[in-house]
């Protein structure tokens, strides 16, 4: 039929087409496992076992991450580097607590505070959104710091450091540890603006509203007045 033997050279010619043209723009490891088989098939291989390939394709992920951090961290000045490691540490202003004080639920940070969803509508929730959107911006992140990078790779790295507590984050190496909270950073700045301009929104909202059923009721008293019915407001003895 064709087909020969997988031998060093494929896996070391696998390898490295993975990590150029795959690992890029894709991570899922079940995707990776068909495009793999795919690219044995059109170059007639026979693939190698099941628990072979996956660790190949584990191999090759390893190292695309590992390089993928390095470049990242090479990045970010070192002011923006000490301000995402500050970001870790428990807040000033925060009172110290009873108990653990690796317990993310009970120690706060910047970067727990960070995660947190807008409050009620009110103007408390504004300054909070505020604070952190001038936390975020004091990072002076690069502009093209992921200029190449993928939404959906971008987006599965910010979904895992938000999982992460801070005592987690801290015990990464520094390439991941930086990585990871640039990715969140960067995406959190641009959700808390749309937070902030959807809480003006219904505050203006909430205000008009109010302002609306206020001037129905002066119109409803100034009518009864006018027209010599006693009004059901309370104002009607002023009036009179």
């Amino acid at each position: 039929m064709g087909f020969r033997t997988f031998t060093a050279v494929d896996v070391s010619t696998l390898d490295t087409w993975l990590r150029q043209a795959i690992l890029p723009s894709e991570q899922n490891p079940h995707h990776l496992r068909e495009l793999a088989l795919d690219w044995c098939r059109e170059h007639r291989l026979e693939p190698p076992t099941p628990q072979r390939l996956e660790r190949l394709i584990r191999s090759a992920l390893h190292r695309h991450t590992s390089e993928f951090f390095a470049t990242i961290m090479q990045q970010l000045p070192l002011s923006t580097r000490a301000h995402l490691d500050a970001f870790l540490e428990p807040m000033e202003s925060e009172p110290p607590s009873v108990g653990t004080s690796d317990d993310p639920a009970i120690v706060a940070t910047v970067f727990s505070q960070l995660k947190t969803d807008p409050g009620p509508v009110g103007l408390a929730s504004v300054l909070i959104e505020l604070e952190k959107l001038e936390h975020l911006r004091r990072l002076d992140l690069p502009v093209d710091l992921f200029a190449d990078v993928p939404p959906k790779i971008l987006q599965g790295y910010r979904l895992r450091a938000a999982t992460e507590p801070p005592r987690e984050m801290r015990l990464h190496p520094a390439p991941i540890r930086y990585t990871l909270l640039a990715t969140f950073c960067w995406q959190r700045q641009q959700e808390v603006i749309d937070e902030l301009v959807e809480l003006l929104i219904r505050i203006v909202h909430r205000i008009s509203v109010r302002a609306e059923k206020k001037s129905s009721r002066s119109c409803s008293v100034t009518s009864s007045a006018c027209t010599g019915k006693p009004p059901s407001c309370s104002n009607w003895p002023k009036l009179r």
